[in-house]
């Protein structure tokens, strides 16, 4: 077996509980043991094991041990000592292994053995082992309430443990290979949305200590996917990190926003604060530490940010948490910046610690690492889900294989839920963290969403431009998105919720505005909309439809769903005052011409009154009515009629 990775071991979420009546050999036998060898030889060994063990030279001390062993192999205590050296340098293979020589001795002796054999059983991972050795250390009945109560939880985590093991998923975990992991930690951090470019970070030694500690260095790689495999991961080209300590990241959706944590970084407040950078093209901007509110004088890290935004999830260990490292939100004011954080609550944060938040573009699956819940040892991930009032729900271990008793870290799951890639030192691997990929299961899977990607360029010359885009919810606003296009490239991407319908507009000064519907049943086999949006510079004669103004049925009554449209041409026409409009009413075959002819005219006035009634001068705006005389579609199917009716402006200069 593999040994556990340290810093997962010391770190393991009940090891404070064990410690509470597994004390050393010396605590737990009696100060004065009346030791079971009649060998002066093997006491003497064992004094001076007792020597080493006090002088921090373990080696020495088990040497000496297993001298004393081999001289008399029934000496409990010597097996015992052997014992605790074995657990206190991280092999409790080793250590169950001498607890149980031990017991086979004199099983009565020493009943604590029963904890302590319970305790190594749980970390190698042999859980019905360890609840057996619980339930019989209970049996004894002669433990205190305290004690009774650890050994219950102790029990509970592993009865826990046993289940977990016992209903393992259908999934194929696997590593993803020595080009992208090394015997150094690697931590996936982000995935594009067409799963073709993965960032990491990747931690190594570095070969200086301050103040004794050992230094590590943390920066940015990226892989691409061609093919069939992953391209070694290179250096992110990031000037502006060069000398400093740079990990814990995650990136907006659209991968336009960093969010990282710096450590010790010059204008740091704390030991480790979160910083974020926007890019610019190809280009990352020099980054900005969040406010103080954020940042504080103790430590926070592993920031990520909602697919819309306006929250981040954070860890840290400030005043106020559950203990240990916490997970805190913050929430984007407009105007004010980021909120003041709070805390995610016990459903989520225990008295261990929980690290590693990942929110997943649905905005309503979290998951996170955990050494704090009950799960199969060291740290394992977890999710909550957010019902409709927005509490989280109980926090859900994520189960085998996708967890094992080593350490499961940094979870990403790609934007259509289907894939997830996880950091964990379990058996394997290449040394350290590495990185590994599975099929999400569907019982631990993010909700369905829809991703609407595009590129915004001048109709004339194709050039991109950046240009505002809002999108807001059918039929009530529930829900708000408002972003600008890359300056440079003019991309954009934006999750959807498909079980919402959308407006969609993107507008720039000197343009047309555009508007379109977005009906999500449409898409249902097409998760990801990817279009280029061309934009008609503003002149005499250019017309284009008003996608988002609606009608009650076969009447000129307007329905508060047009309000944004409405709002926005009279805006258009506010920021142009050197133009006119003529407002078009079309409607489809159904019904007779005439009728069609005076609801299309009624419709187009309904327009030019709420425009007047809006500041723009009645001399700026006509209107028409065609009927069903020129349509966009055929009129022999819905969706063609669909298009058939609408309303649409054309561009005049001499009104």
């Amino acid at each position: 077996m593999k040994e556990p990775d340290k810093i997962a071991r010391m770190l393991r979420a009940m090891a404070v509980i064990f410690l509470v009546v597994v004390v050393t050999v010396t605590g737990l036998y009696g100060q004065e043991l009346n030791l079971s060898t009649r060998s002066k030889k093997a006491q003497k060994l064992y004094n001076q094991a007792e020597q080493h063990a006090i002088q921090r030279n373990p080696e020495l001390a088990i040497d000496a041990l297993k001298q004393a062993l081999k001289i008399d192999e029934n000496f409990i205590e010597g097996w015992l000592f052997l014992a605790e050296m074995w657990q206190e340098g991280q092999h409790p293979d080793k250590a169950l292994a001498a607890f149980q020589r031990a017991f086979s001795i004199d099983s009565l002796k020493y009943p604590q053995m029963y904890f302590s054999m319970g305790t190594l059983a749980y970390d190698v991972a042999d859980y019905r082992l360890a609840a057996k050795y619980y339930k019989s250390y209970q049996a004894l009945n002669h433990l205190d309430s305290i004690q009774n109560s650890v050994v219950s939880k102790a029990l509970k985590i592993t009865l826990v443990a046993s289940k977990l093991e016992s209903e393992p998923s259908d999934v194929n975990i696997k590593n993803t290979g020595k080009i992208m992991n090394t015997s150094s930690d690697e931590f996936v951090n982000f995935l594009t949305a067409d799963d073709q470019m993965m960032v990491i970070t990747r931690k190594t030694r570095r070969d200086t200590l301050i103040e004794g500690k050992e230094m590590y260095a943390e920066g940015f790689f990226v892989a691409h996917y061609t093919d069939t495999s992953w391209t070694r991961p290179q250096a992110m080209q990031l000037p502006w990190a060069d000398g400093y300590n740079a990990g814990g990241m995650s990136m907006s959706a659209d991968g336009r926003s960093m969010l990282f944590t710096g450590c010790y970084w010059p204008d740091g407040k704390g030991s480790c604060d979160i910083y974020y950078s926007n890019r610019i093209g190809q280009s990352w901007q020099t980054p900005v530490a969040f406010n103080a509110r954020i940042n504080t004088t103790g430590w926070e890290s592993q920031p990520v940010i909602s697919a819309d935004g306006t929250t981040i999830y954070f860890t840290s260990k400030r005043e106020g948490g559950k203990g240990g490292a916490d997970i805190w939100k913050s929430n984007y004011i407009p105007e004010k910046g980021w909120g003041t954080p709070v805390n995610l609550g016990d459903s989520i944060n225990t008295a261990g610690d929980e690290m590693a938040p990942f929110i997943h573009g649905d905005g309503q699956t979290l998951y996170f690492s955990s050494n704090g819940h009950p799960g199969l040892g060291g740290y394992d991930m977890y999710f909550v889900k957010k019902d409709e009032a927005g509490r989280w729900s109980g926090a859900r271990n994520m189960g085998v294989p996708i967890n094992t008793s080593y350490d499961e870290v940094n979870l990403f799951v790609n934007l259509m839920g289907t894939h997830g890639w996880i950091s964990s030192n379990r058996e394997g691997g290449m040394g350290g963290m590495d990185i590994w990929d599975f099929p999400i299961p569907k019982t631990v899977a993010p909700q369905s969403i829809v991703l609407l990607a595009g590129i915004v360029v001048d109709k004339m010359t194709g050039k991109p431009l950046e240009a505002e885009v809002e999108i807001l919810t059918l039929p009530a606003v529930i829900e708000q998105i408002n972003l600008k296009t890359d300056p440079i490239t003019g991309e954009f991407l934006v999750v959807l919720n498909p079980k919402n319908n959308y407006t969609f507009h993107i507008s720039k000064k000197g343009y047309l505005f555009y508007s379109e519907q977005i009906v999500i049943e449409n898409t249902s086999n097409k998760p990801h909309i990817d279009k280029v949006y061309a934009l008609q510079p503003v002149k005499s004669g250019v017309s284009m439809n008003l996608n988002n103004i609606f009608f009650n049925f076969n009447s000129d009554k307007l329905l508060p769903p047009s309000k944004p449209e409405l709002d926005r041409l009279a805006n258009f026409l506010l920021d142009n005052p050197t133009i006119g409009v003529l407002v078009t009413g079309h409607t489809d075959s159904i019904g007779t011409a005439s009728f069609n002819l005076e609801l299309s005219r009624k419709r187009a006035k309904s327009v030019l009154a709420y425009l007047v009634n809006h500041g723009i001068e009645s001399g700026r705006i006509t209107s028409e009515g065609v009927g069903d005389t020129k349509p966009l579609a055929t009129n022999q199917n819905e969706q063609g009629r669909a298009m058939n009716r609408r309303t649409a402006i054309t561009i005049k200069d001499n009104f």
